[in-house]
């Protein structure tokens, strides 16, 4: 489940991601980046019902790398890695943002350009 901020605007990862690619110099070059989801509160029962809403049959999303879903001391972590942030927000915008606010999910990512991606 990718945990976007349901109180969010359907574009609200997009400043988040503007500002990174500034601090890093990166403007106009598509690189891959990494959200992680930290939501303390957040119950295994709510990860699934989005992720199925979202990705039915655990089929990732255009654009989405890498999606990885576990729990933490109190709640649940996701890590996410897209091609871009052009996919990320699609996603967010076509399917993501609505499944988060029918989940009462408000959590903000952390988004950081990748630096390296090491594939099996």
């Amino acid at each position: 489940m990718s945990i976007f901020a349901a109180g969010m605007s359907p574009g609200g990862i997009q400043p988040a991601i503007a500002l990174m690619r500034r601090q890093h110099g990166r403007t106009g070059v598509r690189m891959a980046i990494v959200l992680v989801f930290e939501g303390a509160g957040v119950t295994q029962a709510q990860y699934d019902q989005v992720r199925k809403e979202v990705m039915p049959d655990n089929k990732p999303a255009a654009g989405m790398l890498y999606h990885v879903g576990a729990p933490m001391a109190n709640g649940w972590r996701v890590v996410e890695v897209w091609e871009s942030q052009a996919a990320a927000d699609q996603f967010f915008q076509d399917k993501l943002g609505k499944a988060l606010q029918k989940a009462n999910i408000n959590v903000k990512p952390e988004v950081t350009q990748a630096h390296n991606i090491i594939k099996a």
